[in-house]
């Protein structure tokens, strides 16, 4: 299963994978499953190179250049934990797309 395509999975079932639709538990989680990749030496998939571009897409997006994360702007923009799990998804495709664009 590629990086997008289990991605996609926790979007269609997030309660599956974390008990309720949350974004903050979503966060963790993917920090969770990127730092047991690395621990395990597993090199990153080209999905997972192109998302670490994510990042400076929400800074761009949103206008707001600091180190404090997508994740923390996300959160931000959208006070309801499970309504910021939505956005997300919505700005993972916006970023898929635009990249599929400059490609």
């Amino acid at each position: 299963m590629g990086f997008y395509e289990l991605l996609e999975s926790v979007r269609a079932r997030p309660a599956m994978y974390f008990g309720v639709k949350s974004f903050r538990d979503f966060h963790s989680w993917l920090a969770g499953y990127q730092y047991a990749r690395f621990e395990a030496g597993t090199p990153p998939t080209e999905e997972e190179k192109e998302f670490a571009g994510f990042d400076d897409f929400i800074q761009e997006r949103f206008e707001w250049h600091d180190v404090g994360g997508w994740a923390g702007k996300i959160a931000y923009y959208n006070r309801h934990d499970s309504n910021a799990l939505d956005e997300f998804f919505k700005l993972l495709d916006e970023f898929k797309e635009n990249r599929r664009t400059e490609r």
